[in-house]
């Protein structure tokens, strides 16, 4: 939105400064200048409407996009309460951290806005919160989920779920484990899809085997 203002305003400058030549060389300097000045207070206080307008769609956007994610989070939770996969307490740990966001954003939007920043905060307390939605619903305390994008036959470990669940866990450790979790998801896609030559196959299932082991087991 912000390029479609910059955009404007360059139309309109270079509109104007075609006016103010064209009037040069009719002759009608004085009549052709004060038009022309008008037409350029009145472009330049367009753009700035064109800016403001635009700035408030991007705050509108950007508040919607977190109402998504947040809505999908509690959705998730519902979700593991009714399959038996989040017990009472972790749902009272999941439901506290959902509503600090809520909490949080509230207090954001005291002056009818979200800024930047402040959706870059939202954004990563429901990052934090999402693996720890994620984790609860995987551990073996309640029905454990499986890891579907995996296979239905493939679980986490109780290693990495009280790993993710630790509030320990470094910014370094939640990222190794959602970039490896990345890399298993894309070989698995390439293993069933793509037709690979058989020294490549084997290479990219081992690297698979290596890193599902890593992580998971299969029951």
């Amino acid at each position: 939105m912000k390029m479609s203002a910059f955009l404007a305003v360059a139309i309109f400058s270079i509109g104007t400064a075609v006016g103010f030549s064209h009037a040069a060389d009719t002759g009608g300097r004085d009549g052709a200048g004060r038009a022309g000045a008008r037409a350029g207070r009145g472009a330049a206080a367009g753009a700035r409407n064109g800016a403001g307008r635009a700035g408030r769609a991007d705050a509108a956007t950007r508040g919607a996009m977190v109402d998504k994610r947040e809505a999908n989070q509690e959705k998730r939770i519902e979700q593991g309460i009714k399959k038996g996969q989040i017990t009472d307490d972790e749902e009272t740990k999941l439901k506290g951290l959902e509503t600090n966001i809520t909490t949080l954003e509230g207090n954001f939007k005291a002056d009818g806005k979200l800024s930047k920043d402040e959706v870059s905060q939202l954004k990563k307390a429901l990052n934090e919160a999402s693996l720890q939605i994620w984790s609860e619903r995987h551990d073996t305390e309640g029905n454990q989920k499986p890891v579907v994008r995996l296979g239905k036959d493939v679980f986490a470990t109780d290693a990495l779920t009280t790993k993710l669940e630790s509030p320990n866990l470094t910014k370094a450790d939640a990222k190794s484990f959602l970039t490896d979790f990345k890399k298993l998801v894309n070989i698995k896609r390439r293993l069933g899809k793509e037709n690979l030559p058989p020294d490549q196959r084997t290479e990219l299932q081992t690297e698979y085997n290596n890193l599902l082991n890593k992580y998971f087991v299969q029951k």
